[in-house]
Formats: C-alpha cells, structure tokens, sequence
C-alpha cells in the first residue's frame, strides 16, 4: 500500500491549486502582438503603422534578442507587387519592442485601399501579420 507523506500531501496540494486557478508557471516563454491600424489613410499624406512585439515567462534574453527580421511590405489595392517599407525598432523594457514602418503619401487617384503584412522571426521561426496572399488592409480617405 502506497502512504502518502506530509511532503507529498502539500506539494500535491500546491500543484492542484496552481493548476484549477488558471495559474501557468513560468516556465514557458511565448511572444504575442498587438497591432492598432489607423482607421483610414490619408490620401497623400504618409501614414505610420506599429506593431508591438511582447515575450512572457522568465526573463533573461529580451524581446529585442528574440524578434528578428522584421519587414514591412505595401501596395495599394490590387496594385502590382508588394513593396518593401523601411522598418524602424523600439525597445520599451526587456519584455516589449515596438516595430514602426512609414508608408509613403499614396498618390494613386483610383487607390481606394492600403495593402500590408509585416513578416517577423521570433526564435528563429517565421510569423507573420496579414500575408501577400491575406493582407491586413485600410481605406484610404480624399479630402480633395
């Protein structure tokens, strides 16, 4: 007959109590991002688009050590190839970096959308945000 111990009695508890409130460990150290698109362009005007980067667990090689690669590419709607952006990096604390991109003024009269995805390595693997096949896209407003 198996007996349990004082010891196991309360490590048991503490892992059944982590485990039913939802509790991860840190053990794990995935990324995720956040990206708020403007609601509209503006027509001939140049237009910022950001995305931001964050990694969890136990810290140690930063956000900015495990994000590499970034590339922003653009078109207008149904225009003919994707174009690459310059991308600009920010680190705001071990955890977080912000990847800008400047989009030129769009002067194209019968542009009626902005295309876009940006690409992105985390850990060596490729990610992306929106796809030349699926692109992430905006209006473009005229104001004339």
């Amino acid at each position: 007959m198996f007996r349990f111990t004082i010891r196991d009695v309360l490590w048991l508890t503490v892992v059944v109590a982590t485990v039913g409130c939802g509790y991860v460990p840190p053990f794990s150290s995935g990324g995720g991002s956040f990206h708020k698109p403007p609601t509209e362009v503006d027509a001939g005007e140049p237009t910022t688009l950001s995305f931001e980067f964050t990694i969890s667990g136990v810290a140690g090689v930063g956000a900015n050590n495990r994000y590499k690669n970034e590339k922003l590419f653009y078109r207008v709607k149904n225009g003919d190839e994707f174009q690459a952006a310059k991308t600009d990096r920010r680190q705001i604390d071990e955890k977080r970096i912000v990847v800008s991109a400047e989009i030129p003024p769009i002067e194209d009269a019968d542009a009626s959308r902005l295309e876009y995805y940006l690409t992105i390595d985390f850990d060596d693997v490729k990610n992306s945000r929106g796809t030349a096949d699926s692109p992430l896209s905006i209006p473009i407003q005229r104001t004339k």
